[in-house]
């Protein structure tokens, strides 16, 4: 089955959804896609891709062209448009800019960063494969895909632990992975996927080879795949697919499950289902894989039949893959003897309490947390020395942001105790400083409700900490320990975004969860029209106008912020505040509000009102021209 894509139109997010949809339920059953490149260079899928660039904290991170995402905001819709399409086209990617960060064994890890431009050519790539490859994805990796993270994969561990006699465990390590993907073998195995526009696997290629700028030498690409770009962790599932495939389809996924239960009547599937894995589990090795971009466990149920796994996981890697696996680091652990590390956590066995029953338990990796403690007690120390107060009090915040990272991540495990050894690490470290500071701790301790910030955290509890003072606010040092307990959750496959009840689960699992639809408030005649008059209008309406102004319809909750009336294309009004702003602050969040036909008049009238919000910008309007005419 073949699917052509350039004869589908899109013209707004949603058309996009629904089109990416299509591509996800046609990679199902194996389909052959063609002119990806067409949707690559839509005008719908490019701006997605900036608005998913935009939200992202690495935006402002340059390449080797020192340009940030704020380069492209400033341009004319049209014009970005049409550069993004020319470098589609005719792609030649720039090098990546190399950088460092350290690891946690105190080694540094080479990141690479790519130019602005080509990580928007990155994520255009990424939205489009994505969908065709998650259908093609095995279950149970859960890294670097969508609405998954390290909560799925430890409580699946713990849930097969569990429920099978599953207990040994092989902990796979591959050497240098990132730094060893044979890019030919990569290509095969996207053409493999389904994945047939020859334009696109060149562009990917061209990715790939892109090559390394260091200290102001260059050298090249002939393996290996970047970690700091866009698409590099899709690229990595790619690659390790088809060990996930093959690990599965020895047990789990075994080959006879699905002819049996395809063979049988739908009123007994069930039971032919649970006949099939009896039938399997007798003629085969138990097995189960999870694993997380190129971490990975396999579960089994005794030490030799774990070494025989191993022995032909390392001649799959070695023959299919070009790849080994760390003699030193793989190696075959009973979690009834001992503990596996396994992203940050100890997983063990250990008897259920008053009965000898054993069970999967999770805690937090003690030497992982040490390390994380000893950044924030950095932080908290550093605040001795700071200027300003608001220095201080914007390092306290950032000490805040440390505490409630490491708490969520952990917070899935048996951790209170750690957590709170944390707090108290922290609470000591914090009366040196206010000691440091002020000379006396005592006039500095208030309880946790009481301080200004992080107020919906802290409501309610009446833990002590220190507060330090901005004008009349007091900010405080949150406290780990008031994070819940909320033991891991297991992944439900039917959660994705490329179907409509995929969304929906995710939406009701997770209430901040909001859609990401973007209504497009402008018709093509009105932007035009504001376009040609850019000129004349200081040209503010530059695509950060354009992006920014359905953020704030989102946040303003698609209503008028004056007379609180849905309002729609066509009668939507983008409202800037301030008008004099610097252009690259003039179409900032802040000062953008959404308003109706109606309203806006009024606000830029002399009319009679009694409405506070119109009010209230009239005011703001006359202040700032007041003070224009003051200089």
């Amino acid at each position: 089955m073949r699917m052509w894509l350039k004869r589908y139109v899109i013209e707004s997010e949603s058309q996009l959804v629904d089109v990416l949809d299509k591509i996800y339920n046609n990679a199902k059953v194996n389909t052959e896609f063609y002119d990806l490149i067409e949707i690559m260079k839509n005008e719908q899928t490019i701006i997605t891709a900036i608005h998913n660039i935009k939200s992202n904290k690495g935006s402002m991170t340059v390449g080797i062209d020192n340009n940030d995402i704020n380069k492209y905001l400033q341009m004319e819709t049209g014009k970005l448009i049409q550069l993004v399409r020319k470098y589609i086209e005719n792609y030649r990617p720039s090098a990546v800019r190399r950088v460092y960060i350290p690891k946690k064994n105190g080694k540094m890890r080479p990141l690479g960063i790519p130019t602005m431009i080509d990580r928007i050519i990155q994520e255009i790539t990424r939205i489009v494969l994505e969908p065709i490859v998650e259908a093609k994805f095995f279950k149970h990796s859960y890294g670097f895909r969508p609405y998954r993270n390290t909560e799925h994969a430890i409580a699946r561990i713990v849930h097969i632990v569990n429920t099978t006699n599953c207990h040994v465990a092989i902990e796979g390590d591959i050497k240098s992975f990132f730094d060893n993907v044979n890019h030919n073998i990569l290509i095969k195995m996207m053409w493999g996927l389904g994945i047939r526009d020859t334009r696109v696997l060149s562009i990917v290629k061209k990715m790939l080879k892109a090559g390394v700028m260091e200290n102001l030498q260059y050298s090249k690409s002939e393996l290996g795949t970047p970690q700091g770009g866009i698409i590099s962790p899709l690229l990595a599932n790619i690659y390790l697919n088809s060990f996930d495939w093959y690990i599965a389809r020895q047990y789990e996924e075994h080959p006879y499950l699905e002819t049996y239960i395809n063979n049988a009547k739908s009123a007994v599937k069930k039971v032919a289902l649970d006949n099939a894995r009896k039938k399997v589990k007798k003629e085969h090795t138990e097995m189960y894989l999870v694993r997380y971009a190129d971490d990975w466990i396999i579960l089994t149920e005794n030490k030799d039949k774990a070494q025989d796994i191993l022995n032909q996981c390392k001649k799959f890697f070695k023959h299919r893959l070009m790849l080994e696996l760390s003699e030193e680091k793989t190696v075959i652990t009973d979690l009834k003897e001992k503990r596996v590390k396994f992203l940050g956590f100890e997983i063990f066995m250990e008897n259920k309490r008053f009965t000898e029953k054993s069970v999967c338990k999770v805690e937090p990796n003690r030497e992982m947390v040490r390390i994380k403690t000893r950044e924030i007690l950095d932080k908290v120390e550093a605040i001795r020395y700071q200027e300003t107060p608001l220095k201080t009090v914007v390092l306290v915040e950032k000490v805040n942001s440390m505490i409630i990272g490491i708490a969520n991540y952990y917070k899935i495990s048996m951790a209170k105790s750690i957590l709170q050894g944390i707090d108290n690490r922290v609470y000591y470290t914090a009366l040196k400083t206010v000691q440091f500071l002020y000379g006396s701790g005592k006039d500095r301790l208030i309880n946790l409700d009481e301080v200004n910030n992080l107020t919906n955290r802290h409501q309610g509890y009446k833990q002590k900490t220190f507060f330090f003072s901005y004008k009349d606010l007091k900010i405080g040092i949150t406290k780990a320990s008031i994070t819940p307990i909320v033991y891991a959750r297991r992944f439900d496959p039917k959660m994705t975004p490329y179907t409509i009840e995929g969304r929906e689960i995710r939406r009701l699992k997770d209430k901040k969860w909001r859609t990401k639809y973007r209504p497009t408030l402008y018709n093509p005649f009105e932007l035009f029209t504001i376009v040609g008059n850019q000129e004349k209008r200081k040209n503010i309406y530059n695509f950060e106008f354009v992006m920014n102004r359905e953020y704030a319809f989102n946040r303003d909750k698609g209503k008028c912020v004056a007379c609180k009336e849905f309002v729609y294309t066509g009668t939507a009004k983008c409202h800037h505040k301030k008008r004099k702003l610097p252009l690259n602050e003039i179409n900032k969040l802040f000062n953008l509000t959404t308003l109706c036909n109606k309203c806006h008049c009024l606000v830029h009238s002399s009319e009679s009102v009694d409405n506070k919000k119109i009010l209230e910008l009239r005011r703001i309007i006359q202040e700032e021209n007041e003070n224009v005419i003051n200089r």
